[in-house]
């Protein structure tokens, strides 16, 4: 299976998820099309894709064997994926999945109950799970689960489609190696302060003793 390109994963990935959210618009237009990639909602990262890109990435898709170009009313050209029983052969469950992960990058099983509800109602996170592993067990497998940041108690998963990346939220997370830089990093200024505060205790209890000394030279 060839590796695909983030513009691809982004139309692919709306493609799948308007033919089950809203099928009275899919096939879609290239104008809707550029639209869903660009929504602000539901979307890891947020893109701004010109005409061009996804007219690209519809090309490169249909010659992996992705998508299909269809003739609508009029005869407008219009978009339609083909990772149903007539391409790559994926469940409703499936595809939705499959979306859900294209578009929001990694996430755990409760999220992508939760989030799924527009393409497919997962009753359980069982089911949700055994979908998941349904898509592993393919060959060669679309999904995979993901390594656990830190901080990070619940599995995640994330699609096999393109070169892995971190969402948005995941990638301000730093790593382990840095976590350690930054805190090797606030000793060595807390050291700093510390030993400044220490030389001004240092300067203050002569200058109290000088002080002292006037005074009582004084008087």
């Amino acid at each position: 299976m060839k590796t695909l390109s983030p513009e691809e994963i982004r139309v692919l990935g709306c493609l799948i998820e308007k033919s089950q959210a809203t099928p009275e618009y899919y096939p879609m237009t290239l104008n809707a099309l550029v639209a869903a990639c660009n929504q602000k909602s539901s979307r890891d990262p947020v893109v701004e894709y010109e005409t061009e890109e996804v007219e690209e990435a519809l090309a490169a898709l249909k010659e992996k064997g992705w998508c299909a170009f269809v003739r609508g009313d009029g005869r407008v050209v219009k978009y339609a994926h083909r990772a149903g029983d007539n391409g790559v052969g994926l469940s409703d469950a499936q595809r939705a999945a499959l979306s859900l992960l294209l578009l929001r990058g990694p996430q755990t099983l409760g999220e992508i109950k939760g989030r799924a509800l527009r393409q497919h109602e997962f009753k359980t996170l069982e089911e949700v799970e055994e979908t998941l592993a349904s898509l592993q067990q393919r060959e060669p497998p679309l999904v995979e689960a993901a390594a656990r940041q830190p901080g990070q108690k619940e599995e995640r998963y994330r699609h096999l489609l393109g070169d892995p990346q971190e969402s948005q939220e995941e990638a301000e997370t730093p790593a382990p190696a840095s976590l350690r830089a930054e805190v090797a990093e606030l000793k060595a200024v807390l050291a700093r302060v510390e030993d400044e505060n220490a030389q001004l205790h240092a300067r203050l209890a002569r200058l109290e003793e000088d002080f002292a000394k006037l005074r009582n030279d004084l008087y």
